[in-house]
C-alpha cells in the first residue's frame, strides 16, 4: 500500500489500551493520524467529522456494546464501508463470530497485539475498504448503463413499431390494387419486401420484449439452424450476389433459443463474411461441431 496517511479512530475505554495502540502506530514506516475516544457517542460524531479510515473498535465500552456500534455503522450509507477492527481482552469465538457476520473486517485480542501485527491489520482492512467502495462504485454504475440501456432499447423498438406497420399496410393495398396485374418478378419482389417487413416487426417486437423483462427471462425454444441459415441468405441476397460469394452451409444442429436473435446473429456474422474479404473468390462456409 502507498504510504498516504491512514486515519485512524481508537475506541476504547481504557487508557492503557490506547496508549498501547497509539505507540504502536506511530513505529514503523505507514503513517497514522490518530483520533480516540472512550465513548460510542463521542465515536459517532467522530466518525461523521473526521471520516477515519479505519476504526479500532473495543468490544466493552460504558455507554454502548461494541457490536451494536458495529451494527449501526453497517446501517449508515455513508458510514457502511468504513472498516472495523473488534478488540477484546481475552479471545471469544461467539463474539468475533458475530463480529464478522455483522461486517467487521478483523477481530483482534488485545493480549496478542504487536506492532507489525497492528499494522499490517489495519493496512489490509484499508485496502480491501477501498476496493469494496471501487466495486459498488462500479456495481451502481453498471446498473445505471443497463437502465439507460434498456430505456434505449424500448424507445428505439417502440418508436420502430409505427412505420413497420404502415410499411405492411401499404404492402397490403398495394397486392390489392394490381391483383392480377403484376409479372411474377414484380410479385416475387412484392413477396420479398413484405418479408423483410414482417422481420424488421419480429426483431423490434423481440427486443421490445426483452427491454422489458430482461434477458435473463427470456424463453428458449428449439431453434432449427438449417430454417434460421436460409431465412438470413434470403435477407442478404443482394450482397451475395454483388460479392459473387459462394455459399456453402453443412447440415446444422437444432439448438435452444431465441430464434429472432440467433437469425439477427447469423446476419451478422455472414454479413461480415461478405464485407470482408481478399481478392480471390469468396466462399462462405457454415457448419457446426459439438
Amino acid at each position: 500500500m502507498s504510504q498516504s496517511v491512514i486515519t485512524v479512530l481508537i475506541i476504547d475505554d481504557s487508557e492503557a489500551d490506547r496508549e498501547m495502540l497509539r505507540r504502536f502506530l506511530s513505529a514503523g514506516p505507514q503513517t497514522f493520524r490518530i483520533f480516540e475516544t472512550d465513548s460510542c457517542a463521542e465515536a459517532w460524531e467522530l466518525c461523521k467529522k473526521k471520516r477515519p479510515d479505519c476504526l479500532l473498535l473495543d468490544y466493552h465500552l460504558p455507554d454502548l456494546d461494541g457490536l451494536d456500534f458495529l451494527t449501526s455503522l453497517s446501517k449508515d450509507e455513508n458510514l457502511n464501508f468504513l472498516p472495523v477492527l473488534m478488540m477484546t481482552g481475552q479471545g471469544d469465538a461467539a463474539i468475533a463470530a458475530e463480529a464478522f457476520k455483522i461486517g467487521a473486517a478483523d477481530y483482534l485480542i488485545k493480549g496478542k497485539i504487536t506492532e507489525e501485527g497492528i499494522h499490517r491489520a489495519v493496512t489490509k482492512a484499508v485496502e480491501k475498504s477501498l476496493l469494496l467502495r471501487t466495486m459498488e462504485r462500479q456495481r451502481i454504475e453498471v446498473a445505471r448503463s443497463q437502465a439507460e440501456l434498456e430505456q434505449f432499447a424500448h424507445t428505439a423498438s417502440h418508436d420502430l413499431q409505427a412505420p413497420v406497420r404502415r410499411i405492411l399496410k401499404f404492402l397490403e393495398l398495394l397486392q390489392q390494387e394490381m391483383d392480377g396485374r403484376l409479372s411474377d418478378r414484380a410479385q416475387d419482389y412484392l413477396n420479398r419486401t413484405r418479408r423483410a417487413a414482417l422481420y424488421m416487426r419480429q426483431f423490434t417486437h423481440d427486443l421490445l420484449h426483452y427491454s422489458l423483462v430482461g434477458g435473463n427471462e427470456q424463453p428458449f425454444e428449439p431453434v432449427n439452424l438449417n430454417e434460421v441459415v436460409k431465412t438470413v441468405l434470403g435477407q442478404l441476397e443482394v450482397a451475395i450476389a454483388n460479392t459473387h460469394a459462394q455459399i456453402e452451409v453443412d447440415d446444422l444442429p437444432t439448438v435452444p433459443g431465441n430464434r429472432t436473435f440467433l437469425e439477427h446473429l447469423f446476419q451478422n456474422l455472414i454479413g461480415n463474411a461478405l464485407k470482408f474479404y481478399r481478392d480471390e473468390p469468396l466462399v462462405v462456409r457454415v457448419s457446426a461441431i459439438r
